[in-house]
């Protein structure tokens, strides 16, 4: 069976020549042959949706781009849905804490936050300290744990006396000072456009909650 005609049915149904093609022959060559001219099948009967969707995608990378060089982030990319879903295994439902609420924003103004951050982290990261491990590329824990280490180890090895301070920050990316994010943008000279693209993307955000027949609307700055 092919499928129902319809573009979800590329996803869910396979080809019948390469169902066929599995259960009778092990030559894998031929299978990804018989996998090219099924594409070259499926690209043809639904070249115009696909021309639909790469046209709708030009569009948005083109506004993205725009965003990017003018600094500009649009209001309806900084409103979150909040969506409330019960935590399993509560024995009371009736605390807050018994449900996590997972915010939902616009998928491209997520796609040009992250555009954002690779291009802020371009220019900012040759400037951070070598021991910075979060949020960094190729480094983590494991790195931070391996220099504490060692540290360790060589004071040791010269009789001195270890003393060590832990601080947990509980809830970091909420308490985060969006301040200090300014200064430290400024002090590492970002691009002015992408300075603009922040301080944007921190003003006039807005949650609204919806539960039990209810709305809740609120200004985060």
């Amino acid at each position: 069976m092919v499928g129902d005609g319809s573009e979800n049915s590329i996803l869910t149904h396979s080809p019948p020549v390469l169902r066929i093609h599995k259960r009778h022959s092990a030559r894998s060559f031929q299978l990804v042959l018989f996998a090219d001219d099924a594409a070259l099948y499926y690209r043809a009967r639904y070249k115009i949706s696909i021309l639909l969707h790469l046209q709708r995608a030009i569009d948005e990378l083109a506004v993205a781009n725009k965003c990017l060089r003018l600094g500009y982030s649009p209001r309806a990319w900084k409103v979150a849905a909040i969506k409330v879903i019960p935590k399993p295994g509560k024995d009371y439902y009736s605390r807050p804490k018994s449900y996590r609420p997972i915010g939902l924003f616009s998928v491209i103004g997520k796609t040009v936050e992250r555009m954002l951050v690779c291009r802020i982290k371009w220019h900012i990261m040759p400037k951070l300290q070598a021991r910075q491990f979060g949020f960094m590329p190729q480094r983590g824990r494991e790195d931070s744990l391996y220099d504490l280490m060692t540290h360790i180890y060589n004071e040791l090895s010269l009789k001195k006396i270890i003393l060590m301070v832990s601080l947990e920050i509980e809830g970091a990316f909420d308490n985060v000072w969006w301040p200090a994010i300014r200064n430290q943008l400024l002090a590492h000279k970002c691009p002015v456009n992408l300075y603009s693209m922040v301080m944007g993307y921190l003003r006039d955000r807005e949650v609204v909650v919806r539960y039990a027949g209810g709305e809740s609307r609120k200004m985060t700055w």
